[in-house]
């Protein structure tokens, strides 16, 4: 495993098994779920609702099969589900699929974001961003990143009006932005 960031040194070991599927959170303040360096983390089927979460889901330096799949969430505020420097193998891409994004309010609003990450699937997930936040994106890949697929998807953000937002890195692009 490479560390995206060699000048911190030797990353920890990466923590196995984690799934976080099922749940029901509700206003929790920071996040629901917050993961760092985990070695293909689940996050199946949990319903997330909240008028101040910033980080629902949010996933940082976990790596290989990565599993977000059928999450449901209604926010207010905030970036729906979360990829910082995760990076799935090639012959075994992490998965971001079949989810519900809604998000309003008028404040800072991202559906689904990638940021550095490499080797990851975007598949079948719906986004609706109703915020009347001047940036807000259903999707957004920031950073770099390498083979994302980003396929059949549906991405609304009639509030913001700003389109999904792909920095380089996407290899199929399909969608209903």
């Amino acid at each position: 495993m490479s560390h995206p960031h060699p000048e911190l040194g030797t990353p920890p070991a990466l923590s196995s098994g984690t799934q976080i599927s099922g749940n029901a959170f509700s206003n929790q303040y920071y996040s629901s779920t917050y993961l760092i360096f985990h070695d293909a983390p689940r996050v199946n089927g949990n319903t997330i609702t909240a008028t101040n979460t910033y980080y629902p889901i949010y996933l940082q330096n976990c790596y290989n099969a990565i599993q977000v799949l059928k999450n449901r969430m209604a926010l207010g505020i905030g970036y729906g589900i979360y990829l910082y420097a995760c990076n799935g193998a090639l012959a075994s891409h992490g998965l971001v699929a079949n989810n519900f994004v809604s998000i309003g309010g008028s404040s800072t609003a991202y559906g689904i974001t990638l940021y550095g990450s490499n080797n990851q699937d975007i598949y079948y997930n719906s986004v609706n961003i109703t915020s009347t936040y001047n940036a807000a994106r259903a999707f957004d890949l920031e950073g770099g990143g390498s083979t994302i697929n980003v396929v059949d998807n549906i991405f609304a953000n009639p509030g913001g009006l700003r389109p999904p937002h792909a920095a380089g890195g996407v290899r199929t692009r399909t969608c209903n932005p």
